[in-house]
């Protein structure tokens, strides 16, 4: 069985893209089976309050001082690279939020073998209608219509179920060297960041035959 992990936020577009990248390398890999799938959390914005804030076109020109060119560069990359996935990305309208409680439910659904259908839903959710992730009511929703049980849920986003788990694979991140999203870490190797279906589908196919992983 070969392990992978993939440390990710579902607000991050490229974080999306590796998910489906990830998604066509494992439907072209014979041995997909034989593939253990971890999904780690990593928080883009610790410091944001629950509750939506500005739109990310506004913190781009606003804090990163970019200009309406290089944003229409970023966003035009963006679509260019989902539009072969049918994949719906929006990043104009998309507002950034506090994804700590989402990362507790991405560790109970994966607890709760619902993880891949939760994580289809999230990233639609955000990337598509800019959904608040942070929101109770948001993620009990979509928890539970990727198949988890509302009760349950519920009882982790009221209390701080899992909480130690989504530290313990940020701690993890920093010691490995994981430094931006998504990373891909095969067979306990050193942490990729990539969103390139071909590479990912070479580095299944090494790693399941036993070749180490390198960069």
């Amino acid at each position: 069985m070969l392990t992978v992990e993939i440390w990710s936020d579902v607000m991050c577009p490229w974080c999306y893209l590796g998910r489906l990248s990830w998604q066509a390398a494992l439907s072209r890999l014979p041995a997909a089976a034989d593939v253990r799938t971890v999904h780690r959390a990593f928080e883009l914005r610790p410091q944001l309050p629950p509750g939506q804030g500005r739109r990310l076109v506004d913190i781009m020109t606003d804090d990163w001082e970019m200009s309406p060119a290089e944003i229409e560069d970023v966003f035009d990359r963006i679509h260019t690279t989902g539009a072969p996935y049918g994949a719906v990305l929006r990043p104009e309208i998309v507002r950034p939020v506090n994804t700590f409680d989402m990362h507790r439910m991405v560790q109970l659904a994966q607890h709760a073998g619902r993880v891949e259908p939760l994580l289809d839903r999230l990233f639609d959710a955000y990337h598509a209608r800019s959904a608040d992730l942070s929101d109770h009511a948001v993620l009990r929703e979509q928890a539970e219509a990727a198949g988890m049980d509302g009760e349950t849920v519920t009882a982790v986003l009221t209390g701080d179920g899992y909480a130690d788990r989504v530290r313990d694979d940020e701690q993890l991140a920093r010691r490995v060297g994981v430094r931006s999203v998504p990373s891909f870490r095969i067979a306990g190797g050193p942490p990729v960041s990539t969103w390139d279906s071909g590479w990912l589908l070479g580095r299944l196919t090494a790693g399941l035959a036993g070749v180490p992983t390198t960069r």
